[in-house]
């Protein structure tokens, strides 16, 4: 794509709508730009921008010296003390991750692998930050070092900075309210909403990350779908899902796993392998029971105490007869004189 300079008219139509530049001759457009959509926002260092964007109201879109746009970063993944043992960058697979994790202590092997991917992110990196065609951010306090692709959405975004968004017209990326990225890889079809919060973090095609889920060092690839809970050193293959606010995957290797899900499995599994003991526990329970009712009743067949307690209510069912047998008497002789 064909890069120029902002002319004269442009500069002063952008200064008019509130934005602001040290230097406007680091601000590229394409040919077919217009600035009638852009105000409010303050650049610094140089940044391109391609046809039919809008951007309103960003306190930082800039580009600083050493920006590697989150390419090339080392992150350690099962173990969060590690060496590191995944590069994240554009082009990375779910199969090449756990290439790269399985052969990560085989020097020979992990040399070449990080040798493979310098030369991509070498061959495919952009000079400044670079805004695609069509795309919109809007309300963001800051967008630094980072490579956002056509038809993209940015709205309300706390923090991008060191990532590449690799949206597209077909599969279009949404990055909204409150979200922080950082060091970040985002690919085709993904969103990142709700005040989540990623730290290098790889989010692969069609993923969805929100409601404040925060992730260290971790990769997800296609379909997962991940809210309110974290994720820490965690490779997650295609379609993981997490969703409760207590689910933590730390330092684990998951693919098509619902930790929702199966946290009740667990417990239903966890209590089926206790079935015997609950069963032994149970009878122990009963018998204990049991052998105190037998103790305090004196039971041996039968039992001495309701024997006693027998006999007492007997006994004093006839006294109360015995006791009122006068009074029996001359209540009857009075109903036979009436009579």
């Amino acid at each position: 794509m064909n890069y120029r300079e902002l002319s004269a008219q442009e500069r002063t139509q952008l200064e008019k709508q509130g934005c602001r530049c040290s230097d406007w001759s680091g601000i590229e457009v394409t040919d077919d730009f217009s600035a009638s959509e852009i105000s409010n926002t303050d650049f610094e260092g140089r940044v391109r921008i391609g046809a039919n964007c809008r951007i309103s109201n960003v306190s930082m879109l800039s580009t600083t010296d050493d920006a590697t746009f989150g390419e090339g970063n080392v992150i350690s993944v099962l173990n969060e003390a590690g060496d590191g043992n995944i590069i994240l960058f554009s082009k990375l697979t779910s199969q090449l991750a756990a290439l790269m994790v399985r052969n990560s202590s085989d020097k020979a092997v992990w040399s070449n692998l990080q040798e493979m991917v310098r030369q991509e992110v070498e061959r495919t990196k952009v000079p400044c930050t670079t805004i695609g065609n069509g795309v919109s951010i809007s309300d963001t306090r800051e967008v630094t070092n980072v490579v956002i692709g056509d038809d993209c959405e940015v709205t309300g975004a706390a923090r991008l900075v060191e990532c590449t968004l690799k949206s597209t017209s077909d599969a279009s990326i949404l990055v909204s309210d409150g979200v922080i990225c950082d060091n970040c890889i985002i690919q085709a079809g993904a969103s990142v909403t709700d005040a989540a919060r990623l730290y290098n973090t790889f989010v692969g095609e069609a993923c969805h990350v929100g409601r404040g889920f925060t992730s260290e060092n971790s990769v997800f690839f296609a379909n997962s779908h991940m809210d309110n809970g974290e994720s820490c050193a965690a490779l997650c293959g295609p379609f993981s899902v997490s969703h409760h606010k207590s689910t933590l995957l730390i330092g684990g290797e998951y693919s098509f796993y619902n930790a929702g899900s199966y946290v009740m499995d667990g417990l239903i599994n966890g209590i089926r392998s206790k079935k015997q003991i609950i069963i032994d526990t149970a009878n122990n329970i009963a018998n204990t029971v049991e052998n105190v009712i037998n103790n305090a009743l004196q039971i041996k067949s039968p039992s001495k105490v309701l024997y006693r307690t027998g006999r007492y209510a007997g006994q004093g069912f006839v006294n109360g007869l015995a006791a009122y047998e006068k009074t029996s008497y001359e209540v009857a002789s009075n109903v036979a004189d009436y009579a």
